[in-house]
């Protein structure tokens, strides 16, 4: 944002915090409206006779301090990114590039923030809300739903901060005929049901999995149409349609995820028993699932919500300094919803003044903590008694690394040492450093390779020995049993027979990716020969030229790679090299590695000499590597058993 709307925004905010308590929440909006109070209250004045939609614009109105939208100047640019990758085949980022060098790059910082109380308009609000209750009232399963159900996941008019367009009606006739065969069924008041015909609907069209859009750019409701961009998107792009068909749902959202760098965002949708289920049309699972049954470390998850948290407003309520209200945390409308995903595993506890570095002070809110690479990103506000000096954590899933902190402004202020909860136990393990007790760790990636399929799909692949170009009779020369952790792993052949063809084979669909593949004789020098496939695949060559991060790649189900030699050869090894995002240690490539006490500890720079590094490091210690070369995933770990141990 620019300085002059972060002003805004935080004056909006405090404004609320310190408002006076003997006011009611609408009258305060009201108030906060200035010269838009009038556009406000002719909605109300439109609604006085019908109690239900007058509560229903109240519900939104009284909400409102907390919403706000960025307009961008250039939309006519920014749309032209969306319009071409949503009608081609050719690869976003290309794609992306050449509109960018033809007609000059999008600019993001050209906006400005408009403040709903501010800026909305009686005409927008006063059709939001009957195209709402039309879609309410025509379903089906309109007894199911209860009207504080109504107002909190199927009401609000926006989801974030998208540029305000009506979108309610449009939707809903253009998406409600999908379930005409619904309602002709004896499921026809069922949401659930409802809810999966939509998901599948949207899932059997084109969806674009990319970054090459501008980031951090929300296009809002046009996207239904164009359908593109990452977890985010596609939540609120099922979000809106669900919501025009009065299909209650919402998205649901890690801060950052639990064994990543990143947040990731999914659907939630509501049954007619209230009880929440879980999907997205990202997913290629086709019906929604047990929020217990979802796979990802989580630590912390929340529900984003239109309304007001009581909770977290009435623990900065007493806070009068904004400049302690971390950004996270500055506009408090997410529900915490850790409990359902982490069932029976929901763990609370207590921190005592003992492990703290310090007390933090009164007007001093507690932030609980997760990492982004070796950035904390605050998850939660954490209560701290007074009365006992202790901290207390409710509502986290474990097997996930936490710290605490304060916060002046984005600046994080930490209080203790980085801790791990066990997620079966609860028990507590700290990361406490004691910088004369040392080990020596060899390490060698910078980044948890196992949330990646590379070298996970290449489990169970067969490297394989045969005389025959067509392998109708062929030899076993090594099978693939642990997952591959070095960027080059060495294979050796017990078998002395000699081969014209030899080749590599995955055991799944998309499993016979290789980076690099090479053959060796009895004398450790690489056997020549000429690449050969089974499938026409023009990244056939890439396995063989000599660059770890050039990859055969394919989705084909039967595929495989190899070399025909010049002559029979014996073969003593095999040397291979998974597809990866480099993040294995490169040969050449400088890097650093740091150890957590207060804060990130460099331990010293190294140029590898070979796929591993050597360090000295504090016994046990939290531990992090960045690559100074290339390369821009890189997470924390520690070293356990001779081995990095990712969190």
């Amino acid at each position: 944002m620019a300085k002059k709307n972060i002003i805004i925004v935080t004056l909006l905010f405090l404004i609320v915090i310190t408002g006076c308590d003997s006011s009611s929440a609408l009258d305060r909006a009201l108030d906060m409206a200035g010269d838009n109070r009038i556009e406000l209250e002719k909605v109300l004045d439109h609604f006085k006779d019908d109690s239900l939609k007058y509560k229903a614009a109240v519900f939104l109105i009284e909400n409102m301090p907390y919403q706000c939208g960025v307009v961008y100047e250039d939309t006519t640019r920014l749309y032209a990114y969306y319009r071409a990758v949503s009608s081609s085949d050719i690869d976003p980022w290309r794609l992306c590039d050449s509109i960018s060098n033809a007609d000059g790059q999008f600019n993001p910082e050209r906006k400005r923030v408009q403040t709903d109380l501010t800026d909305i308009t009686s005409s927008f609000l006063i059709e939001h809300i009957n195209a709402m209750f039309k879609a309410w009232m025509t379903q089906p399963w309109r007894n199911k739903i209860d009207f504080d159900t109504f107002c909190n996941h199927i009401l609000p008019y926006r989801l974030r901060d998208e540029p305000l367009i009506p979108w309610a009606r449009t939707l809903y006739e253009r998406y409600n005929p999908v379930l005409d065969s619904l309602r002709n069924s004896s499921d026809s008041t069922d949401m659930r049901a409802a809810a999966t015909i939509m998901l599948r609907h949207l899932q059997k069209q084109n969806i674009v999995f990319t970054h090459a859009v501008p980031q951090g750019v929300n296009v809002g409701v046009k996207n239904v149409e164009w359908r593109i961009g990452d977890c985010k998107e596609f939540a609120d792009i099922l979000t809106w349609v669900l919501r025009s068909l009065a299909i209650p749902c919402g998205c649901d959202m890690m801060l950052v995820r639990g064994d990543n760098n990143v947040p990731h965002y999914w659907n939630y949708i509501l049954d007619n028993d209230g009880q929440s289920w879980y999907g997205s049309i990202g997913y290629a699972d086709t019906e929604y699932k047990a929020p217990d049954t979802y796979w990802n470390p989580k630590g912390k998850v929340w529900r984003e919500c239109y309304a007001l948290n009581s909770e977290i407003y009435h623990m900065l309520h007493a806070k009068t300094d904004a400049e302690f209200i971390h950004p996270s945390f500055r506009y408090p409308t997410k529900k915490d919803v850790t409990s359902l995903y982490a069932n029976p595993k929901c763990i609370s506890f207590d921190i005592s003044a003992d492990k703290l570095y310090r007390l933090p002070d009164d007007d001093e809110p507690v932030y609980l903590c997760m990492s982004s690479s070796d950035k904390w990103i605050p998850v939660d506000i954490v209560e701290l008694k007074r009365d006992s000096n202790i901290i207390r954590i409710k509502n986290i899933e474990g097997d996930v690394v936490f710290r605490v902190a304060t916060a002046l402004g984005d600046r994080l202020n930490f209080i203790a040492p980085p801790f791990l909860v066990d997620r079966q136990s609860g028990r507590i393990h700290w990361y406490d450093v004691i910088p004369e007790e040392t080990e020596q760790v060899c390490l060698l990636h910078k980044f948890n390779l196992r949330t990646e399929p590379f070298g996970q799909n290449m489990v169970g692949g067969i490297f394989e020995g045969s005389n025959n170009a067509d392998f109708n009779q062929c030899d076993t020369l090594h099978v693939i049993k642990e997952f591959p952790d070095r960027l080059y792993n060495r294979a050796y052949v017990l078998c002395s027979n000699v081969y014209r063809y030899v080749r590599y084979r995955g055991v799944k669909s998309g499993s016979s990716d290789i980076s690099e593949l090479t053959f060796m004789d009895y004398n450790g020098a690489s056997i020549k020969g000429e690449p050969i496939c089974n499938i026409n695949e023009p990244t056939m060559n890439n396995a063989f030229d000599g660059d770890p991060y050039t990859s055969f790649r394919t989705e084909e189900k039967e595929a495989w790679i190899g070399l025909k030699f010049k002559n029979r050869s014996r073969i003593s090894s095999i040397e291979f090299t998974p597809r990866n995002r480099k993040n294995y240690i490169q040969p050449g490539n400088r890097y650093e590695l740091f150890y957590c006490d207060k804060d990130w500890i460099s331990v010293g720079v190294k140029q590898a000499q070979g796929d591993s590094l050597l360090y000295d490091v504090p016994r046990g210690a939290l531990l992090f590597l960045r690559n100074h070369t290339e390369g821009n995933q890189e997470r924390i770990f520690e070293y356990s058993n001779g081995k990095q141990k990712w969190w």
